[in-house]
């Protein structure tokens, strides 16, 4: 093969990476997708359901590196087995991480081990060669320099952009710890009894609508508490038959 030949592999190639990085930068789903591999062993099973989470992740996403405030608090309501704590516990904050690397960013389960293997599966997308392949020449090119983690812990990690991911659990002790973001995933075990942090005395008021052929429950809460504090909170519930078409 000739010398020129070679460099035109060479720049396709290059011209490759950068059009599938661009992709996985601006679109979640593309990313999930591509990064399935270093989250779990087994063959992904893509779904409806996958990008249309993702789409709900990625506008409130957008919001938190924009620095802009808060519209709602998200909750995200599926059976298990329907990939929630891969796509908003282990591919969501590192996504995060490709618009604003200096983001911190605190995660819990009901369970520290739970929360450690999130962590884990997390990190195993920063440190696979095809992250670093994608994304390294992104972060020079846009930040300035290479991501490189600073810190290396199963469950506290830092980068050299000022960020940093931080796994718990319930009731853990988080004191002294700030984040832009706090994803709470499976925050309380099935037999275990619910929590109410609603005042008795507050108000609820609540707007129904269907999407996707009826497929997708969307339900907007307003819940006035007796301090005046309105907490604004989207709920997005997909049953079982309905996630499994």
């Amino acid at each position: 093969m000739l010398d020129t030949e070679i460099a035109q592999l060479r720049t396709l190639r290059s011209e490759a990476y950068r059009d599938k990085a661009l992709r996985c930068v601006t679109d979640l789903y593309e990313f999930y997708v591509t990064f399935w591999f270093a989250m779990s062993g087994d063959p992904l099973v893509d779904n409806w359901h996958i990008s249309y989470i993702c789409d709900e992740l990625q506008e409130l996403g957008f919001r938190i590196v924009n620095k802009k405030a808060a519209l709602y608090d998200l909750i995200i309501n599926v059976p298990p087995g329907q990939s929630k704590s891969t796509m908003v516990s282990q591919a969501f904050p590192v996504w995060l991480w490709l618009h604003d690397p200096s983001l911190n960013i605190i995660t819990s389960s009901y369970s520290g081990d739970l929360s450690c293997d999130h962590s884990l599966k997390s990190k195993n997308i920063v440190k696979c060669d095809l992250f670093n392949t994608l994304f390294q020449p992104y972060f020079l090119k846009r930040f300035g320099r290479y991501l490189k983690l600073t810190k290396d812990n199963e469950k506290d990690w830092r980068n050299n952009f000022g960020g940093g991911r931080y796994a718990t659990s319930t009731g853990g002790t988080v004191t002294g710890k700030h984040a832009h973001l706090i994803l709470r995933d499976d925050r309380s075990t099935r037999n275990k009894q619910r929590v109410s942090f609603i005042d008795s005395n507050a108000i609820v008021t609540m707007t129904e609508r269907w999407r996707a052929g009826k497929r997708i429950k969307i339900r907007h809460l307003r819940l006035r508490l007796c301090r005046g504090y309105t907490l604004k909170i989207r709920l997005v519930t997909i049953s079982q038959r309905r996630a499994s078409r």
